[in-house]
């Protein structure tokens, strides 16, 4: 059976928020980052090994929590091509390539990010504002 909160009740944010402290409190493996908005969770880690460990931590904390995690929804977003999966519940995860935005990022990132993730983004916006 599937519990939850109804999509868009004007409790649903709170509660999630309430229930996802106790993740958000986690003192994740060194080299972790959690960064959680809304209703999505980003597991940031530092290598593969980190991010293995890291979703193993993840996967536990929810089974005491009585959480499923959705592996459909679930995706790895990693700056290599290689062969490397991770999985949950048994179901390897799809891969997605990003880049990495830092203090460090090369400059033909940079006009990536301008050009084709905002431009085209930001574009309804300018068509509503004139």
């Amino acid at each position: 059976m599937d519990l939850g909160t109804p999509q868009g009740g004007a409790l649903s944010p709170t509660l999630f928020n309430v229930l996802m402290d106790k993740i958000a409190r986690h003192n994740f493996t060194s080299g972790t980052q959690i960064i959680i908005y809304a209703d999505d969770m980003v597991l940031q880690c530092a290598n593969e090994s980190i991010m293995e460990e890291a979703l193993a931590e993840l996967k536990g904390l929810c089974l005491d929590m009585g959480l499923v995690i959705n592996e459909n929804k679930s995706k790895v977003q990693t700056r290599m091509r290689n062969d490397k999966t991770f999985e949950i519940n048994g179901i390897s995860l799809e891969k997605v390539l990003g880049i990495h935005v830092g203090f460090q990022m090369r400059s033909n990132e940079i006009d990536y990010l301008k050009q084709v993730v905002c431009t085209s983004r930001l574009k309804p916006l300018q068509v509503l504002a004139n």
